[in-house]
Protein backbone atom coordinates (compact mmCIF):
# COMPACT_ATOMS: atom_id res chain seq x y z
CA UNK A 1 0.00 0.00 0.00
CA UNK A 2 1.27 3.56 -0.36
CA UNK A 3 1.53 6.16 2.43
CA UNK A 4 -1.42 7.65 1.08
CA UNK A 5 -3.75 4.97 0.88
CA UNK A 6 -2.90 3.98 4.51
CA UNK A 7 -3.46 7.36 5.98
CA UNK A 8 -6.94 7.58 3.94
CA UNK A 9 -8.36 4.23 6.08
CA UNK A 10 -7.61 6.68 9.68
CA UNK A 11 -10.57 8.08 11.04
CA UNK A 12 -11.38 11.67 12.03
CA UNK A 13 -10.21 12.61 16.16
CA UNK A 14 -13.47 14.27 16.47
CA UNK A 15 -16.00 12.69 18.69
CA UNK A 16 -18.20 10.34 17.32
CA UNK A 17 -17.57 10.74 13.77
CA UNK A 18 -16.85 8.55 11.07
CA UNK A 19 -15.44 10.14 8.12
CA UNK A 20 -11.69 9.37 7.05
CA UNK A 21 -9.14 11.94 7.99
CA UNK A 22 -8.45 14.27 5.72
CA UNK A 23 -5.84 13.40 3.00
CA UNK A 24 -3.93 16.42 1.12
CA UNK A 25 -0.93 16.34 -0.76
CA UNK A 26 0.02 12.56 0.89
CA UNK A 27 -0.01 14.11 4.35
CA UNK A 28 -2.88 12.85 6.38
CA UNK A 29 -4.37 15.99 9.00
CA UNK A 30 -6.15 14.65 12.33
CA UNK A 31 -9.55 15.45 10.91
CA UNK A 32 -11.14 15.22 8.34
CA UNK A 33 -11.72 18.45 7.28
CA UNK A 34 -11.14 22.48 8.53
CA UNK A 35 -14.88 22.30 10.64
CA UNK A 36 -14.40 19.58 12.79
CA UNK A 37 -10.35 20.72 13.28
CA UNK A 38 -12.09 24.34 14.36
CA UNK A 39 -14.61 22.60 16.68
CA UNK A 40 -11.86 20.52 18.23
CA UNK A 41 -9.49 23.70 19.13
CA UNK A 42 -12.33 25.56 20.06
CA UNK A 43 -13.57 22.99 22.63
CA UNK A 44 -10.32 23.16 23.72
CA UNK A 45 -9.90 27.45 24.03
CA UNK A 46 -7.25 27.60 20.87
CA UNK A 47 -7.96 28.40 17.72
CA UNK A 48 -6.89 26.70 14.15
CA UNK A 49 -4.10 28.62 12.52
CA UNK A 50 -4.38 29.81 8.94
CA UNK A 51 -3.45 27.52 6.39
CA UNK A 52 0.30 26.33 6.55
CA UNK A 53 2.94 23.38 4.89
CA UNK A 54 3.08 21.79 1.85
CA UNK A 55 -0.53 20.74 1.50
CA UNK A 56 -1.47 24.96 1.32
CA UNK A 57 0.51 26.14 -1.50
CA UNK A 58 -0.61 27.85 -3.94
CA UNK A 59 -1.61 25.70 -7.17
CA UNK A 60 -0.87 27.51 -10.10
CA UNK A 61 2.44 25.75 -11.93
CA UNK A 62 5.89 27.52 -10.34
CA UNK A 63 4.20 29.24 -7.56
CA UNK A 64 5.33 28.14 -4.05
CA UNK A 65 3.32 30.96 -1.75
CA UNK A 66 0.94 29.87 0.71
CA UNK A 67 -2.89 29.93 -0.62
CA UNK A 68 -5.22 32.92 0.46
CA UNK A 69 -7.14 32.19 3.89
CA UNK A 70 -10.33 34.49 4.60
CA UNK A 71 -9.88 34.40 8.38
CA UNK A 72 -13.20 35.50 9.08
CA UNK A 73 -14.72 33.00 7.37
CA UNK A 74 -12.10 29.94 7.65
CA UNK A 75 -12.56 29.72 3.97
CA UNK A 76 -9.18 28.08 2.30
CA UNK A 77 -8.55 29.11 -1.53
CA UNK A 78 -6.49 27.02 -4.06
CA UNK A 79 -4.68 29.93 -5.38
CA UNK A 80 -2.27 32.61 -3.20
CA UNK A 81 -4.54 35.36 -4.49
Amino acid sequence: RKPSQMASAQICAFKDCTKPVWVSEGIAHTYCGRTHACEALKRKNEELQPPHGSCHRCKLPGCERPVFFEADTGRVHDFCS
